[in-house]
């Protein structure tokens, strides 16, 4: 019995010893877990420490002041002292500091603000807090802003309020494992019409083709030739490059019909492919060196901070209206900032600004036809609506096609163009030359409106040279035909008398001649849509009371006098249009071209003068080149000029061939002509009688009609005229060649 109670005591004391070592072991938990589930079970009433609310906490402002300063500094490294110690075991710096500062710069945030900052209806005594406020950030992208929540927690062993990091202080929205994405939004690129809505540059879609060596058999490099339209050496050259290894994706030539791709064969022979946007010319050579072309952008482009966010899928204007107007067309490229992955979420987006289109003034059709008449010889045509002064026509013979600079252009072809001493690639409609016997409108008109010379006004000449005096020396003013006879000044231009506007210009005066050319528009920007070159005077400018002899020169288009072509055609339409030298504009007005700056127009004719004068140009025609100008169609009339330029590399005198001109029965269009390297010609009139063909063929029956302007564009290739003239003509010669 006895035995049994101290047994039955000792099983009762190990229980009591094992409840006490038990509640002992709870007060420890208590004491080391007990806070921290406290707080992160605010609403357990039954945790515990839950019934002790005698604990004294400071109040959290100075921890929230001190974070807010720490977090619109961006200085995540200061905060890490702040941060509750489970948010710093889960994120650590990797993401706390490290990962913030890369995309924080790779954002460009130049500024973090925290507005509208209140706390939330959560009682301070449940041991967390938590505030709602509105983030904006200021990058290099834009500004990026959303709601945040910002949560501290009460720390006792610290005796602190502890800021709960999560990644959406670095970004709003933003998870442990999302990724920032910047990705730029293509502006789509303006497209060019002519007048009447003709597509002279246009956007479509190619495909960028490419090898990688090792999975291709170089064996069949002349199938791939055939089927690129690649000249041979292409493809071994870019296989060539430095950077290129056997696992390298080479890109070997653009495919401008994606039609054309046959999936299959293009697989068995290695090739893949993606679509690229591109630019198509559908007028060709007609319209080149006024239109230009596109390329990818250069080393120069990346580094221009005009041009900034180029991509390499970026066109950029490399000549021509392509270039002046880049910025124009090119628009602005859009930008998205997002978090992708699970949580995909849009951060910020600017739309892109697609670039604006241009209408012209130009008349593509009649400059198509003009170039199929001309195309081979070496000349520059400009054209002009007398009554507006919009140009009609711009082009320059020989030419090239900018298709295959967008496509790819060979190195060889490249040089054949660039060698050409006719230099196709350049607009020499823009550049400003000697204008030869047509410049004695100009003088005329100058003699008239200074009121020291009449219309019938005469002036008695002998010989074939003149000079005022022996301080020439030995230089002479010469004319063509010496006629000893009375000339005024419908006379002297029919006749294109030298030493009759020499005269008329001496007694003038350089102080006359210089005003009178200024108000011609000499020494001024001609328009200012395009950078057509000054004319001018001199070389220095106004002519001195010293320089007789380049006055005399300059008075019948010799000197040092220069004109554009276009220039020379905006006078002469005054001739049509009332007596009025119209500003020149070549871009019709829209909200992406400014033309408010264009000069006003000036009377420069009187209604007699006008008659008289016309009659004149008329018989130039008639008298002068009968046989080389009559058309049965058309009334030309119009001046010529030879202008005397340097020796050529046989030695011989190099001559330049002007006709500026009008169909008096249907005046609708005045055109220049500068007809380069007219030596060479045995017809010393080939010239001329190459104006009157191309004019007669303008007029056609019913004489040549200005299309009308026309808001809607065309973008149908398969409408366009020059689109199947050049299409089947390439047929023809491909046909041509494939004959024994």
């Amino acid at each position: 019995m006895f035995t049994t109670r101290i047994h039955q005591r000792s099983a009762w004391t190990g229980i009591r010893i094992l409840c006490l070592g038990l509640l002992l072991f709870c007060c420890g938990l208590h004491t080391a877990c007990g806070p921290q589930d406290i707080i992160r079970n605010p609403q357990n009433p039954s945790a515990p420490g839950a019934e002790n609310k005698t604990e004294v906490r400071p109040d959290p402002q100075d921890t929230v002041n001190r974070v807010l300063a720490a977090l619109q500094a961006d200085d995540t490294r200061s905060l890490l002292k702040d941060i509750y110690p489970l948010s710093l075991e889960k994120y650590g710096e990797g993401q706390i500091v490290e990962r913030n500062a890369k995309i924080h710069q790779d954002l460009g945030i130049e500024e973090i603000r925290y507005d509208k900052l209140a706390p939330t209806e959560e009682a301070t005594d449940t041991g967390q807090l938590f505030y709602s406020a509105e983030v904006h950030l200021r990058g290099k992208y834009g500004d990026i802003s959303g709601p945040v929540l910002l949560s501290f927690i009460w720390h006792p062993a610290a005796q602190a309020w502890q800021l709960e990091w999560t990644p959406s202080l670095i970004l709003p929205g933003l998870k442990a494992t999302g990724e920032v994405q910047v990705e730029t939004l293509p502006a789509q690129r303006g497209e060019i019409f002519d007048r009447a809505g003709w597509p002279l540059a246009i956007n479509r879609t190619v495909a960028q083709v490419s090898l990688v060596p090792r999975d291709f058999d170089q064996a069949q490099i002349p199938v791939v030739n055939d089927l690129l339209g690649l000249t041979p050496g292409t493809i071994e050259a870019k296989l060539a490059q430095s950077w290129v290894q056997e696992d390298s994706l080479v890109p070997i030539g653009l495919l401008p019909d994606m039609q054309r791709i046959d999936y299959k064969v293009f697989r068995s022979l290695g090739l893949t492919w993606t679509e690229r946007p591109s630019r198509y010319y559908p007028f060709k050579q007609a319209t080149a060196q006024l239109i230009g072309y596109v390329g990818q952008p250069s080393a120069e482009d990346y580094n221009n901070p005009d041009l900034p966010d180029l991509s390499e899928e970026d066109l950029v204007g490399k000549t021509g209206l392509e270039a002046i107007y880049d910025k124009v067309l090119r628009g602005k490229p859009g930008i998205r900032v997002y978090i992708s992955g699970q949580y995909e979420k849009s951060l910020y987006e600017q739309p892109a600004q697609d670039g604006q289109d241009l209408k012209l003034t130009i008349d593509a059709l009649a400059q198509r036809d003009l170039y199929e008449r001309v195309q081979g010889e070496h000349l520059v045509l400009s054209g002009l609506d007398p009554e507006t002064g919009q140009i009609l026509v711009l082009l320059s013979s020989p030419s090239y096609d900018p298709n295959d600079f967008v496509l790819g252009i060979s190195q060889e072809a490249y040089n054949a163009l660039a060698q050409n001493p006719a230099q196709p690639l350049s607009p020499a409609f823009a550049g400003a030359t000697s204008p030869g016997s047509t410049q004695k409108l100009a003088t005329a008109i100058i003699a008239l409106r200074s009121g020291q010379w009449g219309l019938h006004d005469k002036m008695y000449i002998e010989g074939k040279e003149w000079q005022p005096d022996d301080s020439w020396g030995n230089y002479y003013v010469t004319r063509f035909r010496a006629l000893d006879q009375e000339f005024d000044l419908a006379e002297a231009l029919v006749y294109s008398d030298n030493i009759f506007f020499a005269r008329l210009a001496t007694s003038l005066g350089p102080d006359i001649f210089n005003a009178g050319m200024h108000q011609l528009g000499l020494g001024q920007r001609l328009t200012q849509d395009y950078p057509f070159a000054v004319s001018q005077i001199s070389n220095h400018g106004d002519l001195g009371p010293e320089e007789g002899l380049l006055l005399a020169d300059s008075a019948y288009g010799q000197g040092e006098v220069l004109y554009t072509p276009i220039h020379l055609a905006e006078i002469y339409a005054s001739l049509v249009n009332g007596g009025r030298l119209l500003p020149v504009s070549l871009i019709l007005p829209s909200e992406a071209v400014d033309t408010s700056a264009q000069p006003v127009g000036v009377q420069v004719l009187e209604e007699e003068e006008i008659k008289i004068l016309q009659e004149a140009l008329r018989r130039v025609v008639t008298d002068q080149y009968p046989k080389q100008m009559s058309r049965a169609n058309i009334e030309l009339a119009g001046k010529s000029g030879t202008a005397e330029l340097g020796l050529d590399e046989q030695g011989e005198q190099m001559i330049n061939s002007w006709f500026v001109g009008y169909d008096q029965k249907q005046p609708c269009i005045v055109m220049a002509q500068t007809y380069y390297q007219a030596q060479k010609d045995e017809d010393p009139y080939r010239s001329h009688a190459l104006f009157a063909d191309y004019m007669s063929q303008l007029a056609g029956d019913k004489g040549y009609q200005i299309p009308p302007v026309k808001q809607e564009t065309i973008h149908d290739l398969q409408q366009i005229p020059a689109f199947h003239y050049y299409e089947a003509a390439e047929e023809e010669d491909a046909e041509e060649e494939e004959k024994p």
